[in-house]
């Protein structure tokens, strides 16, 4: 009876730390990648990380979130299959707070690749809009915009982490009152 609870035990810590050190496994792996092209086999990945991030306790102490956050962030950065300038109202709100702003980025990732992965909808941003519109007009960078910063408000709602500014402030209570979208897109 107790070299079953023994075993037991050791198999539960096995897979706490295994799945403590997930994302810096993930982070070890980006760091080791030659070319853009080997980032588009990772979208599961950085979509289970994303959701790590946004979904579940927040603390800076935890090195595996913290890693996530740097996964997340790396992809982004060297993936060729997806470019979005981070702007807009919402991102001049937070600008001049790197969390912030890596928790919008996160929050866009984690949209783009939830519909890609689990609608089969791919959302495209294209850089160089059609002319006539200007990048923020298109409808695909509107809707990316727009759920990213549903996720992200919703994020920092059940963190308590929404004292951040009087632009944010703002935002949040578009968000409230149901009409967040025309205070995201408004002239």
């Amino acid at each position: 009876m107790k070299k079953n609870a023994y075993t037991l035990i050791l198999f539960f810590l096995s897979i706490s730390f295994s799945f403590c050190q997930e994302h810096t496994t993930l982070l070890k792996k980006l760091e080791a990648f030659k070319n853009s092209d080997q980032y588009n086999t990772v979208e599961h990945e950085i979509l289970n990380a994303s959701k790590n991030i946004l979904f579940q306790p927040f603390s800076v102490k935890d090195k595996d979130k913290m890693d996530a956050i740097k996964a997340v962030d790396r992809w982004l950065v060297y993936t060729g299959d997806y470019t979005f300038p981070v702007m807009g109202k919402l991102y001049n709100a937070i600008k001049n707070d790197e969390y912030l702003v890596s928790l919008y980025k996160t929050s866009m990732v984690n949209y783009i690749l939830d519909q890609k992965l689990n609608y089969n909808r791919i959302i495209t941003c294209n850089i160089n809009p059609p002319k006539g519109k200007t990048y923020l007009e298109q409808n695909d960078v509107r809707e990316l915009h727009y759920e990213a910063a549903v996720i992200l408000i919703k994020f920092l709602k059940e963190n308590k982490e929404l004292d951040q500014g009087k632009d944010f402030k703002n935002i949040v209570n578009a968000y409230d009152e149901k009409n967040l979208r025309e205070v995201l897109f408004e002239s």
